[in-house]
């Protein structure tokens, strides 16, 4: 997210970035509870957490509670030759396809092709490996624009 920074900034005008080295997903919770009090927290949260270590559910659903309903997700799966990285995909693809108001931004498939345009590292993109995360999670949004409005309980 860090590294991908202008290519977002550049594609959503306005868009606010709260990334830092090394975070990892344990961290959320702390964070998003964070915003929601000082009230930065907006109605789409983009979440990039995994690269750093491996992720469990637990951090998902506590995020998910403090956002609450009002608040719709978009989970960027990860790029990284760690041996955590598969289980960290397959923990947020489920995630997001067990909730209406959560979609998946597939980074790990749109720059796999392109492993050139990441530093030497296989993880951070550069300018034009940013935009293609940025386009992943243009993607996500659109996906979750697309949704049909809830039905009533009747």
């Amino acid at each position: 997210m860090l590294a991908s920074a202008a290519g977002l900034q550049q594609a959503f005008p306005g868009i606010q970035i709260n990334a830092v080295v090394s975070r990892q997903m344990s961290q959320l919770p702390a964070i998003v509870q964070g915003m929601k009090t000082d009230g930065t927290l907006r109605p789409i949260l983009i979440i990039g957490l995994g690269t750093n270590g491996p992720i469990d559910r637990a951090s998902l659903d506590e995020a998910r509670a403090i956002v609450g309903p009002h608040t719709q997700l978009v989970l960027v799966n990860v790029q990284a030759p760690r041996g955590w990285t598969d289980g960290v995909d397959a923990t947020l693809s489920h995630y997001a396809q067990q909730y209406r108001d959560v979609e998946l931004a597939n980074w790990r498939d749109a720059i796999s092709g392109q492993l050139a345009l990441l530093a030497r590292d296989q993880i951070h993109p550069g300018v034009r490996g940013g935009q293609i995360y940025a386009g992943v999670i243009r993607d996500a949004l659109q996906r979750l624009a697309e949704l049909p409005p809830l039905l009533g309980p009747n």
